[in-house]
């Protein structure tokens, strides 16, 4: 299977000017006097531990859902809770839900913690689609037209799983991104998953996967039969890990943004990509990757110690969003247009451990667009030195044909 170039992309950062520089002005003095006495009445929940996914619904009864370990609540626009479903541990009688799959999995130490790996909209339907770390990794559907979340279903058909193919089964406990999309009726789930040698035999997960809802809402399938899919080789599954950030839509495309070596080196630096696939055709030829690079340039040359400028290449956060009007003009683009913000963190040598900087990085996507085909244009020009397709963590190395 061929898959297209890995290129790279270098954008201007744009950085907002009052707050991160002022080497052109005076910077506003600090009040000199605080009340440190005055109180604000927050709007505020508890859930109790950390939250591990949150979702705001526009469309349906102006309700946010969040998830913890064991727990997926519903809250109304003044943070009250109106619902409220155990999603773990798996083994316990206390979880309802957990027993209308009928998987017959037994978990290994008698009871499994589910941790909420995925917590995402239908595009169309009233549904919430949430994805545990348990029971590898299968999804339930809420319908939650009156926002409740007692109305589920379970997203798993024993007879079409097995553990060498395991469609029902999404999510990773290592991490997971889902973004669905709908055409002409019918719910797709574009997923990420970081996976290492235990989790890949568990069931085979994928890396990077398109599936498609069954009508019968009880499972998945893959729209093509063996092309839906990538998964790191074997060799590189325990060496080469993939760590999936965040997913969006733009125009006909959806994207992932990983943090990845730069290599399959045992000693390899962390950067940050975007992967690329193509909504309407499910198969992974249409796959392309693009490295992020992120870097402040200020008028006045900061250096580090040693000299060398700053790159920040681990991403922390990241949001798609339209531009105002001052930012559209700095970024030659309309504010109809989609702009990816990226909050980027400098890691330490050969890791993914960071260090206190940061800085924030803004790429239009239609650039993002151009620079994915200028590469793959590029692979296909002759040239004195041919040029490898890259991605060698999920293909054996080859080179770009040569017209």
């Amino acid at each position: 299977m061929q898959f297209g170039a890995e290129t790279f992309l270098r954008l201007t950062l744009c950085l907002l000017p009052n707050l991160f520089c002022c080497d052109l002005r005076e910077c506003p003095r600090e009040t000199e006097h605080f009340d440190f006495s005055v109180r604000y009445n927050m709007t505020s929940f508890d859930a109790g531990q950390p939250i591990q996914n949150i979702v705001v619904n526009d469309s349906h009864s102006k309700s946010i859902y969040l998830a913890v370990r064991n727990w997926l609540y519903a809250l109304n626009v003044s943070l009250e809770k109106t619902s409220e479903v155990r999603t773990g541990p798996v083994g316990s009688p206390e979880c309802e839900m957990c027993n209308i799959c009928e998987t017959h999995w037994e978990p290994a130490g008698g009871l499994e913690d589910n941790n909420n790996e995925v917590l995402v909209f239908d595009t169309f339907d009233p549904y919430l689609y949430n994805c545990g770390s348990s029971q590898h990794g299968i999804c339930y559907l809420h319908n939650i037209e009156h926002g409740n979340l007692s109305d589920v279903r379970c997203l798993f058909k024993e007879k079409n799983n097995r553990p060498d193919h395991c469609p029902d089964c999404v999510a990773s406990p290592l991490g997971t991104q889902v973004h669905v999309r709908t055409e002409s009726f019918v719910t797709y789930f574009f997923i990420g998953a970081t996976l290492n040698s235990s989790v890949a035999k568990a069931y085979s997960p994928k890396s990077i996967s398109m599936k498609l809802l069954l009508g019968s809402m009880d499972g998945f399938e893959f729209p093509s039969k063996n092309k839906s899919s990538l998964t790191v080789l074997d060799e590189f599954l325990d060496t080469y890990p993939i760590d999936y950030v965040y997913s969006f839509s733009s125009e006909d495309y959806v994207y992932f943004l990983t943090v990845q070596k730069d290599s399959t080196s045992l000693k390899s630096s962390y950067q940050t990509r975007v992967a690329r696939l193509k909504h309407g055709e499910y198969e992974v030829g249409n796959y392309r990757e693009l490295v992020l690079e992120c870097q402040y340039e200020p008028r006045r040359r900061r250096r580090t110690a040693a000299g060398e400028e700053t790159w920040y290449n681990i991403l922390q956060a990241a949001y798609l969003a339209k531009p105002g009007a001052h930012l559209a003009e700095e970024l030659a683009v309309s504010e109809t247009d989609d702009v990816l913000f990226g909050v980027f963190a400098e890691s330490d040598p050969q890791s993914k451990d960071v260090r206190s900087r940061s800085a924030l990085c803004t790429y239009p996507v239609k650039m993002i667009d151009k620079f994915i085909k200028e590469g793959m244009e590029d692979c296909c020009v002759r040239s004195e030195e041919t040029p490898k397709r890259g991605l060698e963590f999920y293909q054996q190395m080859e080179y770009c044909p040569q017209s």
